[in-house]
């Protein structure tokens, strides 16, 4: 959530941004949607502007993969919230992470970064409050005892400890 609906604000904060001389990796949010266009293409100018919706990079002997979650629903569609939008990260990225885990050393730090959490407090039944295939993402990361999830879409502080129910199956917990 960006520039709250206002993408042609993207090149002034990349401006701003970029006086701190610190790299940034951005991940969008249902608020970084061109809702002018059709599903397929909400992320059209994100894309544009800040390359994939989602991407990985190593760093400090961890690595990052910030993922897009954000799945833009048909015109007549709705959450039980009225949005137009819900949480999922589709085959391809869970694909790309799977792939990309497969290069990563099992005992090497995974963060993941996405916008609207894995599963979530405020109503856990909406479709657009948590990620609908938060499992699958979960056992592709089991077996790494070092695994951390952070999103930001409900503005609030959570703190998750997911375990085998959850689908991810150890050791010990995601978070």
């Amino acid at each position: 959530d960006i520039v709250f609906d206002r993408p042609e604000l993207y090149a002034r904060y990349l401006r701003l941004i970029g006086a701190s001389a610190i790299p940034w990796h951005h991940c969008p949010g249902n608020h970084d949607m061109d809702f002018a266009s059709e599903p397929m293409r909400c992320f059209t100018t994100w894309r544009r502007v800040f390359g994939p919706c989602h991407s990985a990079f190593q760093h400090g002997g961890a690595t990052f993969i910030v993922l897009n979650n954000v799945e833009r629903l048909p015109a007549n569609g709705a959450t039980t919230s009225g949005h137009g939008y819900r949480g999922g990260l589709g085959a391809r990225q869970l694909a790309f992470v799977h792939n990309l885990l497969a290069h990563v050393p099992h005992d090497h730090l995974v963060v993941l970064s996405m916008h609207i959490p894995l599963v979530g407090l405020e109503d856990p039944h909406d479709a657009a409050g948590k990620t609908r295939d938060a499992a699958e993402l979960l056992r592709l990361l089991s077996g790494r005892p070092h695994t951390l999830s952070l999103a930001g879409h409900t503005h609030t502080t959570e703190h998750h400890y997911l375990g085998a129910e959850d689908g991810f199956a150890g050791p010990g917990h995601h978070h």
